[in-house]
Parts: C-alpha cells; sequence; structure tokens
C-alpha cells in the first residue's frame, strides 16, 4: 500500500496527508484503486491502510475511478503515470 501511496504522491506532486482527505481531490480515490489492482489486499484491508474507509465505500470508490478514467483524460494520464511507477500492465 505505502509503494502506491508514493506512486500517486509522485505523479500528483503532493503527500497524501495533504490530498487524502480534501473534498472532491481524486488521490484518494487513484490510490484505492491502484491498491486494489497491485497488492493483492482486500478492499477491508485497503480501507484500514487508507485510514479507516469502509470496505463498502472502497469499493464504490474503486468502481467510480474504473469507469471515470475511461472519459477523464488528465485522470487516465495520471493513472497510467503511476501504473508505469507500480510497473503494473493494463
Amino acid at each position: 500500500f505505502e509503494e502506491v501511496v508514493g506512486a500517486v504522491e509522485s505523479v500528483k506532486g503532493e503527500k497524501w496527508k495533504e490530498f487524502a482527505l480534501r473534498h472532491g481531490d481524486l488521490g484518494r480515490d487513484m490510490v484505492l484503486l491502484l491498491a486494489r489492482e497491485c497488492t493483492g489486499l482486500t478492499l477491508r484491508e485497503i480501507g484500514l491502510a487508507a485510514g479507516g474507509i469502509d470496505y463498502a465505500a472502497v469499493s464504490e470508490a474503486v468502481k467510480r475511478m474504473k469507469i471515470r478514467q475511461k472519459s477523464d483524460h488528465q485522470l487516465a494520464i495520471l493513472l497510467g503515470k503511476s501504473r508505469q511507477i507500480l510497473k503494473i500492465e493494463t
């Protein structure tokens, strides 16, 4: 999980603590999606690692991000860069 956070911090140019709780910031949900894709952690474990988010909220965030990345070009670029850092093949 920490590697995923580091990758997103790198592409956003901000620290997790700065964007994780900011209303409307996609950084937190980017971390949740990428953690689901590459860590093997359960939704519950990802939620706990992200600061105590309920597993259902993690699930919804992951679903939203999968849909949004198809229509939001800037988000797709940031996720692509994060995936390169994490060596995730799409």
